[in-house]
């Protein structure tokens, strides 16, 4: 059954706009060309879920291919082989890469935090911004590799789709909402609907930027859609789009308004109802909190759908919005009968802080103490957690988990106290515009390790072949003694003999020096060695 599809609403660029469908080519397996592109920044790092587009040329315009996801994977790459749809041989194409994807997956929120400007290829080394000023490509039978760096233009907001409520008729207002959750708040949010001319043209309507437009008879039987434009200093411009509908066409009629039940409290769960419209129809109810999509919590084709408080939830607006498309007698839906509304509740108890929405991870730094981590040696927590040089972070210590009294600056010297446990930090980061806090806590530190007081060995005796020396180490309690002899600083053999408190001189040590080092070694701390004095021996 074939179903709606959100558009990725933040890929509706000028360029995109005015897609048309390419004809089908049948293309023999022997001549199949393929092209990779790879996205970098300005220090060759790979920029992952950055989008890109092959495009061609169809009746004057540059057009992208009808195919997706296009996105880049983890090391900044995509690959696009020639099957059915472009790439023949001979024909020419243009590629380009647009930092503009804001999306929800099976791995949650995609907000990075620098955001990069667009780039499109150019035979001389130079990138162009525009598929328009972009080089041609000629299709060969093989691959072919583009590189493109993509410079940073500025820090990343954290926007949301606009959710549009209206009955989408002639002299009925429609409304924008749901932007509750853009991030920075102080981002100046504006407003500008359009309609769809023709099946390929979107066109803006004239005065009608503000947060609520109603329909006149001009809309009539065209789609009506808005674009919300978040702008601030130091930030990339962010531009994403509502899912528009049809004016005046047959929309679904719901027999009850979605509503929440149930206590709005960690560890309650909330129940969204509506009432149906008549006939055959599809529905989707899905869930947010503060404004942001809860992935893994859309339930389709139900008039109920329920949603667990939790506590990180404390103090929350959480939303439940439905979509309802009616369908047809062969149970596909009917394009522009679309219904939607949406029901919120607060949530009991005080906001916590909040995840911060970067895709970096805090690792603990450790500038060991011979070879490991120790008493003495320095921990530094992670920097670097924002590119936004307005944010502030501060710092907590943790010992085992429990915060280490007064232990709050970047810097951490380890104490005997820390002896047996693993150190982490918690790095709070606050951002002008953004919730009060973002909190990380950084992997583990290796088991700390004590350090052994100095300690001092002795070594009595004659020193004269045929006569007994030993060694009497002091300074240390609770530990376990090693022992090695030398002659000459390198080691007596055989080691079995050497090895005890004690040596016995033979005929080999006349006239060298003879030394002794011994280890301390207790559990929990690390190795402590001492090297006496040297006898000399006598010839």
């Amino acid at each position: 059954m074939l179903r709606p599809v959100r558009l990725l609403s933040s890929v509706l660029s000028a360029a995109l706009l005015a897609l048309a469908l390419l004809p089908l080519t049948a293309v023999p397996a022997s001549a199949r060309p393929t092209v990779v592109g790879v996205a970098v920044d300005e220090q060759g790092k790979p920029l992952q879920n950055v989008y890109w587009d092959i495009y061609s040329l169809q009746g004057g315009q540059w057009i992208g291919l009808q195919f997706g996801p296009k996105l880049t994977d983890e090391n900044g790459r995509f690959s696009y082989t020639g099957g059915e749809i472009g790439l023949d041989i001979g024909t020419k194409y243009r590629i380009c890469f647009s930092d503009t994807f804001y999306g929800f997956g099976d791995g949650g929120e995609w907000t990075a935090d620098v955001r990069h400007r667009e780039a499109c290829w150019r035979a001389d080394g130079t990138v162009s911004t525009s598929v328009d000023t972009a080089s041609d490509w000629t299709a060969t039978d093989g691959p072919t590799t583009f590189t493109l760096t993509l410079p940073a233009v500025g820090l990343g907001m954290a926007p949301v789709d606009p959710f549009v409520l209206g009955a989408y008729e002639v002299g009925k207002p429609l409304t924008a909402v749901g932007l509750e959750g853009w991030r920075p708040t102080t981002a100046t949010l504006s407003y500008q609907w359009h309609r769809w001319a023709t099946n390929t043209t979107l066109e803006k309507i004239a005065g009608a930027t503000t947060s609520t437009y109603t329909p006149t008879s001009a809309d009539a039987g065209k789609r009506v859609t808005v674009s919300v434009t978040g702008s601030l200093g130091g930030y990339k411009t962010a531009v994403l789009f509502a899912d528009g509908n049809i004016v005046g066409s047959g929309h679904a009629r719901l027999s009850a308004p979605l509503k929440i039940t149930g206590t709005a409290a960690p560890g309650q769960t909330l129940t969204a109802t509506f009432g149906p419209p008549a006939g055959s129809y599809y529905s989707e109810i899905s869930w947010y909190v503060d404004g942001r999509p809860q992935v893994g919590f859309t339930r389709s084709s139900t008039t109920s759908a329920t949603f667990p408080v939790t506590a990180a939830m404390a103090g929350a607006v959480i939303e439940a919005r439905v979509m309802v498309y009616l369908d047809d007698p062969a149970g596909n839906s009917i394009d522009g009968s679309r219904s939607d509304g949406r029901a919120m509740v607060q949530a009991q108890g005080a906001r916590p802080p909040q995840p911060l929405p970067v895709k970096v991870q805090p690792t603990v730094a450790a500038t060991p103490v011979s070879g490991a981590t120790a008493v003495g040696g320095t921990l530094t927590a992670p920097s670097g957690l924002t590119a936004d040089p307005a944010a502030t972070t501060t710092y907590q210590w943790l010992r085992g988990g429990a915060p280490v009294p007064g232990a709050t600056g970047a810097n951490y010297q380890l104490q005997p106290s820390d002896v047996g446990h693993r150190i982490s930090v918690a790095a709070t980061v606050a951002r002008p515009g953004w919730w009060n806090g973002f909190l990380r806590t950084s992997a583990d530190s290796d088991v700390v390790q004590g350090v052994l007081p100095a300690g001092q060995v002795k070594v009595k005796g004659t020193a004269r072949a045929g006569a007994k020396l030993k060694a009497k180490a002091t300074g240390w309690d609770g530990v376990t003694l090693s022992y090695r002899w030398y002659r000459n600083g390198k080691a007596v053999k055989p080691a079995k003999k050497a090895s005890k408190a004690s040596y016995r001189l033979t005929k080999k040590d006349r006239g060298k020096r003879i030394t002794v080092v011994v280890t301390a070694t207790k559990t929990s701390y690390l190795p402590a060695t001492v090297t006496s004095k040297a006898k000399r021996v006598k010839r």
